[in-house]
């Protein structure tokens, strides 16, 4: 059997940090509420790459997160080198799919239903207080005395329409910078930064089909 750094010496992990759009002519509220579609839509956004995962096998694991500090959005991958350029051009289908044709409505009610869960159970925890200060403080993001009923509010009535338009105009295809981290004497190492564009760039331009969802996520 192969030895335990022989079986793992292949494995990277890169992380794409999204330029994502913002507008700073928004008011405090304006801003929360841009907040709160975002959390929608990345919500869909990473369903849709576990039950990519699902499906087809793929040997890689892409999670969506939020970085303030760093990056409004981040992906960040867990992947084989020599499976890297297909798990590249399979978030780009995704994301392409989703700004050219939209999302669904069984997607869009899952979304609201597992956010307005997990707000009620957050809400309660000492830590989501920490991270709503630090936000008012550190980001200058509003602090209402009822946010979280603004919010399960704002996530029951923003309609489709609107969260199709965030993404088509503020979901980009492709990174604006990218991390790696991978072991001593990896491949990825000695592959430059023209070269992974080159290869995000031929993934943006190929057509993509609509989505179907399949099956149920659990």
């Amino acid at each position: 059997p192969p030895r335990y750094e022989d079986r793992f010496s292949s494995n990277v992990s890169y992380k794409w940090y999204m330029d994502l759009p913002q507008n700073p002519n928004l008011n405090s509220h304006q801003q929360l509420q841009e907040d709160w579609k975002q959390e929608l839509w990345e919500h869909i956004l990473q369903e849709r790459l576990n039950l990519s995962k699902q499906e087809k096998s793929c040997p890689f694991q892409v999670v969506v997160t939020a970085s303030p500090e760093v990056a409004p959005l981040s992906l960040k991958f867990e992947v084989k080198q020599e499976a890297s350029q297909a798990a590249f051009a399979q978030v780009i289908e995704i994301i392409q799919q989703m700004k050219t044709y939209g999302i669904l409505e069984e997607e869009l009610q899952r979304a609201r239903t597992n956010l307005l869960g997990a707000g009620i159970v957050s809400s309660q925890s000492s830590a989501y207080w920490a991270d709503q200060i630090r936000d008012y403080f550190i980001h200058e993001k509003a602090l209402p005395e009822n946010k979280e009923n603004l919010r399960k509010q704002y996530l029951l009535e923003v309609s489709k329409k609107a969260i199709e338009l965030d993404i088509q105009q503020r979901l980009p295809l492709s990174p604006k910078h990218i991390g790696l981290i991978a072991p001593k004497g990896n491949p990825a190492l000695q592959t430059t930064e023209k070269q992974l564009r080159a290869g995000l760039l031929k993934s943006s331009q190929q057509q993509v089909q609509p989505y179907q969802l399949s099956e149920k996520p659990e």
